[in-house]
This record gives C-alpha cells, structure tokens and sequence, in this order.
C-alpha cells in the first residue's frame, strides 16, 4: 500500500507584520497585549476568561 501524503499531525500558519520581529514576538508572549489581538472586541464570543503561559509546554485557555 502506497504510504499517506498527509500528515495530520502539524501545519503551518504564515503572516507577516509590518513590525519587527522583538515587537511582534513580544506581542504574542504578553497576555495583556495577546488578549487585545485575539480576544477584546469579539462581539460574536462571551468570553469568561482568558489565561496564557507563553513558557516552553505551557497552554493558552479561552472560556467561552
């Protein structure tokens, strides 16, 4: 049998920013600034609470 194509377990998300890299980076490790990007203003999602630990095997939590 032919072996898969796919693999299911990974993939890549891909964007740039008109800022440099530090800014960005630093952006996506600080809950404060991460939450203003992904999660104030959603008028369509109830969200009870936000956590992010941005340290190697840490999680990122959305209560809806």
């Amino acid at each position: 049998m032919a072996e898969p194509t796919t693999i299911h377990s990974t993939f890549v998300i891909e964007r740039s920013f008109a800022k440099p890299p530090e800014r960005v980076f630093a952006a996506f490790a600080d809950p404060k600034q991460k939450r203003k990007w992904f999660v104030d203003g959603r008028d369509a999602l109830d969200i009870i609470a936000y956590d992010l630990d941005f340290r190697a095997g840490g999680v990122e939590r959305f209560v809806v």
